[in-house]
């Protein structure tokens, strides 16, 4: 599974700040989708230096929280940030903690927040402050985990009347799938009518991953022109396959279908169980 690595880097000095920006960050963990990590994290006995180094460089997000003490006192990792950002392999967000003179360092060439620059605490809420902060941080993570998702693949379009699978080619054919199952359909009305679909139920960690990888699914589904059942509850989804055309019986576009929603299923947080 892909998640965003952000690495958030403070001066010691400013550990308060950098407390409650924490706190305000934390709904965004919840998620799953981000897996944070900064300085108070080394364990003791740990090479400090060399580990700073390591998340620096492995990161997909800088969080820089400015201040005074940060200019001073941190200015290597703030350079080497940059260097990654000027490479295209990092997004580096500069976050405004206290007044300082950002704008003349190599900072001052990216877009800072809170909103316009104006730092932390200039403002008369701070928590506003930071929800703002917050927010901007999520538009990255957002913008940074739909380019990680596995891009669909582009199938021909099926045939108008494709073949229907024999028994054994269903059997063999669902042995290569994982969690999937094979059921009876039932149509009611004037003139009822039955075959078999197959049916599958994904959990991932809440609503809108949810609904995140159904709407990244119809991508490929456009392409192919073979639409699921969706079913979907919370963090529950439920995909139905079958293919109508041919009396509601199962055709290899099912399965193709089914192996493209397993691997992109894996692309997104799933739900955590409990201990």
């Amino acid at each position: 599974m892909n998640v965003i690595k952000l690495f958030l880097s403070h001066a010691r000095q400013d550990k308060a700040l950098h407390n409650q920006l924490l706190l305000h960050l934390s709904r965004l963990i919840q998620t799953g989708q981000v897996i944070l990590w900064d300085e108070d994290e080394l364990l003791p006995g740990v090479e400090w230096k060399q580990e700073i180094n390591k998340r620096l460089k492995t990161a997909d997000i800088i969080v820089l929280l400015i201040s005074p003490n940060f200019i001073s006192f941190a200015y290597e990792e703030m350079q080497a940030a940059l260097r990654r950002h000027e490479a295209k392999e990092v997004q580096v967000i500069p976050v405004i903690l206290r007044p300082t003179d950002w704008k003349e360092t190599p900072l001052g060439n990216l877009q800072a927040l809170p909103t316009n620059g104006k730092s932390v605490v200039e403002w008369r809420d701070r928590d506003q402050a930071f929800q703002d902060v917050v927010k901007g941080i999520i538009r990255v993570v957002t913008s940074l985990y739909e380019a990680k998702m596995t891009p669909p693949i582009r199938f021909p379009r099926p045939m108008v009347n494709p073949n229907p699978l024999s028994p054994s080619e269903v059997e063999n054919a669902l042995q290569r799938l994982v969690g999937w199952k094979v059921l009876p359909f039932f149509v009611p009305g004037a003139e009822p009518k039955s075959g078999i679909e197959m049916v599958k139920t994904y959990q991932f960690a809440n609503y809108d991953v949810a609904l995140g990888f159904i709407n990244k699914a119809s991508e490929y589904i456009a392409v192919l022109s073979h639409h699921p059942t969706w079913e979907i509850t919370w963090g529950t989804v439920r995909a139905r396959l079958t293919t109508w055309d041919i009396g509601h019986q199962l055709s290899h576009y099912d399965f193709d279908l089914a192996k493209y929603l397993d691997n992109l299923s894996s692309e997104y947080p799933p739900l955590k169980q409990k201990k």
